[in-house]
């Protein structure tokens, strides 16, 4: 039973590493993006038009980044 639960766990990490990558991934492009959106509301003159989406995506970034930590927490 114990080997089968050491099991568990390890494919349990193995598929939140896959989703941190590629979460990672899409904040990168989405930091990109929200960049891009920094750009024009500069050169249009609107100001600050991006920093919600900017908060959001860090907020975003931190849940996933620390997803395998409260995993754990809630398995043990």
């Amino acid at each position: 039973m114990q080997a089968e639960e050491e099991l568990a766990y390890a494919r349990l990490e193995q598929v939140l590493g896959w989703v941190a990558w590629l979460a990672c991934l899409l904040a990168v492009g989405r930091l990109i993006w929200i960049g891009a959106l920094f750009w024009q509301a500069k050169r249009h003159e609107h100001g600050d038009i991006g920093i919600d989406n900017l908060v959001g995506q860090l907020v975003g970034v931190f849940l996933v980044a620390s997803s395998a930590a409260i995993a754990g927490a809630l398995l043990s």
